[in-house]
């Protein structure tokens, strides 16, 4: 498989070169800006089939598979709230989600710190916290969450102390979470660690912007539901800050959703999902 993945993007590039005149291969830093969701997910599979670099998995999901990755991708959204927040189909290709999958993603994964026995973490549990009575460690004592809602400390900051301020940076995930590598579980081999680590908020000029870092990310899969997630976070935010100032009488101007970035030193199309991201952006 190694030989027939390397061919399709030599084959791939190539053709592309053809018709461009550019050529094409991995790349320090690559940026790319988009004024919606959807056209960030095609400008962003593109741009990895052209600047990825070929990288094998020694250890992890799809371990002894090749991937398309970026060494660094800077993600920008000027308009994210812009409806539909799903990547359309094109040519016949189904994606991976919809705009209702986003909303439950949300409200379930992102905005909910409820663990089952067997989940280790989910972001929900760092960011909103682990709820009283549900189990804070996992089977090796290792914390699943947050014991703060650092969502509603944000808000409640923003409120409270004005909105010029770089105070407010969610963490997710702990430095202990690096031992699941190590550790054997019972419902699998071995643990993992999150993925997405940070979400920093900033409010500019009566917007609220909101920066991601990813340590690892499917492109194909994974970044609609993820960013989308996100861009309902900012509104949910944005909504609170608000309802919040009025409240308690607090002479502070509304706040509208801004700019969503977005940043990976790890982010790629997997060799298995190779053909399918090629028909997404119509190139052969």
């Amino acid at each position: 498989m190694t030989e027939e993945f390397k061919n399709k993007i030599y084959e791939l590039r190539k053709n592309l070169e053809k018709k461009t005149g550019e050529k094409f291969g991995p790349k320090p830093s690559v940026t790319i800006e988009a004024k919606t969701l959807d056209e960030l997910y095609f400008f962003t599979i593109y741009a990895a089939l052209k600047y990825g670099r070929d990288y094998l998995v020694d250890e992890g999901s799809f371990k002894g598979e090749h991937r398309l990755e970026f060494d660094s991708a800077n993600l920008v959204v000027l308009h994210p709230t812009t409806r539909p927040l799903a990547p359309q189909p094109r040519e016949g290709v189904l994606v991976t989600t919809n705009d209702k999958g986003i909303e439950d993603y949300f409200w379930n994964y992102i905005n909910n710190g409820k663990l089952e026995d067997n989940e280790h973490y989910k972001y929900g549990s760092w960011i909103v916290g682990v709820p009283k009575g549900c189990n804070f460690y996992d089977e090796h004592g290792i914390p699943r969450g947050s014991k703060i809602n650092q969502l509603e400390w944000c808000i409640n900051h923003f409120v409270e102390k004005g909105y010029g301020n770089n105070h407010c940076s969610i963490t997710i995930g702990c430095p202990e979470g690096l031992q699941r590598y190590d550790k054997q579980y019972k419902d699998e081999q071995k643990g993992s660690t999150e993925c997405l680590r940070q979400i920093s908020l900033k409010i500019k000029n009566n917007k609220l912007n909101a920066t991601s870092f990813w340590r690892s990310w499917d492109l194909f899969a994974g970044t609609p539901q993820n960013l989308g997630g996100i861009v309902i976070a900012m509104e949910y935010i944005s909504e609170m800050i608000n309802m919040k100032a009025l409240d308690i009488g607090k002479d502070l101007s509304k706040v509208t959703p801004g700019i969503l970035y977005a940043h990976s030193d790890g982010l790629h199309i997997y060799e298995h999902n190779l053909d399918v991201s090629k028909l997404l952006v119509n190139i052969t």
